[in-house]
């Protein structure tokens, strides 16, 4: 383990205006076009950056010791609106050594420094950390405790991919996330692999959704009333420091050796604003279930069945919306090594269900393709 390494990335996006909502004229009465509000002073943000890291690895006294360094970059955004930027980054530096201490645990660990610069939200200098201690308590049975603590870019396609009615109406500003986990790893034995896990978390500026909401006058001779009337349109984003608390469990069994496997997650969670008010849309609970069957070989079909918990609004005149379950199944053919194809039926039952409020999900679907892999 010596030597140097070196790592570089770069991307760039630019977002059309969300066609969610137009439904307020020039003049904020109620036009012909759809009842949702959207933003009408909105300039498209180009979203570009990249990730530069160099990291020099020194051996120690012994094989099982050694100490690196690592410098690294993440790009940020830039706002095209007139006479306005936003440029976004994080740079860091970061030191670490990594140690068998004796034959049944090892630590490692990785402190250093981050300096975030960021017109949003003031630049900052913040602590980094990755540590980890790792130790077997008893055959079979692992205890493993982390330590995570780092800036992140929060980049607009991500937070479009997470809610895609979200109109892209500001860029939002970096986040720190602090985690901490306790977890106890039961290695395979018999066929079944189990973990099941603590941890608690504080973010800085962590991401939420917020519909947007508009009052808009409508026409006295349609509505035979000048008064305001409230329309929905898409969802922006907020930022606010936030805490986490939860655990989880995840079991992996082998039904039958080489044919047929079962593989069960589940997690409760709290999450709440840092004055203790609740995120909206985030659920208490969650699990997911499939079951991987190779009736013959190179051939896995994998039924799934994902639950997901009542989730809370942002506005307090709104219901909660309702747990769900959804029921999916998958089939994959292997030609060979480097060709196969695939099917996914997603949502079987064609229930109605809403994961942002406002907007329907999509019914069943029926999805195929080819895979090819070098």
């Amino acid at each position: 383990p010596l030597g140097w390494t070196a790592d570089a990335t770069w991307f760039g996006d630019r977002y059309e205006r969300s066609q969610v909502g137009s439904g307020i004229a020039d003049d904020g009465t109620a036009d012909d076009g759809p009842t949702n509000v959207g933003t009408t002073n909105f300039s498209e943000p180009f979203e570009a950056g990249g990730t530069v890291s160099l990291e020099y690895v020194r051996a120690g006294s012994r094989v099982e010791e050694f100490q690196n360094a690592q410098f690294y970059f993440d790009g940020g955004s830039v706002r095209s609106a007139a006479g306005n930027t936003a440029l976004r980054g994080v740079t860091g530096l970061s030191a670490g050594v990594q140690r068998l201490l004796q034959d049944r645990a090892e630590a490692e660990v990785r402190l250093g420094a981050a300096f975030v610069f960021d017109d949003l939200d003031k630049n900052r200098v913040y602590p980094l950390a990755d540590a980890m201690y790792r130790r077997s308590l008893v055959r079979n049975l692992v205890l493993r405790a982390t330590l995570k603590a780092a800036p992140e870019v929060v980049r607009v396609a991500d937070l479009r991919a997470q809610n895609r009615f979200y109109t892209i109406d500001e860029i939002p500003a970096h986040r720190y996330d602090v985690e901490a986990r306790a977890e106890l790893i039961g290695e395979p034995l018999l066929g079944t692999r189990w973990s099941a896990d603590i941890f608690y978390g504080f973010t800085r500026n962590r991401p939420w959704f917020e519909r947007i909401r508009g009052d808009v006058i409508a026409d006295p001779a349609d509505a035979g009333s000048d008064q305001p009337v409230t329309v929905w349109g898409g969802y922006t984003v907020r930022s606010d420091d936030a805490r986490q608390f939860g655990a989880s469990a995840n079991v992996m069994h082998a039904l039958a050796d080489g044919t047929l496997w079962l593989d069960v997650t589940a997690y409760v969670q709290q999450v709440r604003f840092h004055d203790g008010g609740k995120i909206p849309f985030t659920e208490s609970v969650g699990a997911t279930a499939s079951l991987s069957w190779s009736p013959v070989p190179k051939l896995v079909l994998r039924p799934e069945l994902q639950f997901l918990g009542s989730r809370t609004h942002s506005e307090p005149d709104f219901r909660d919306l309702p747990a769900m379950v959804l029921l999916n199944m998958s089939a994959e053919l292997r030609f060979s090594k480097q060709f196969g194809a695939f099917v996914e039926l997603h949502h079987l039952t064609n229930q109605p269900y809403e994961l942002w409020d406002g907007f329907e999900e999509r019914p069943f679907q029926l999805l195929g393709g080819v895979r090819l892999q070098w």
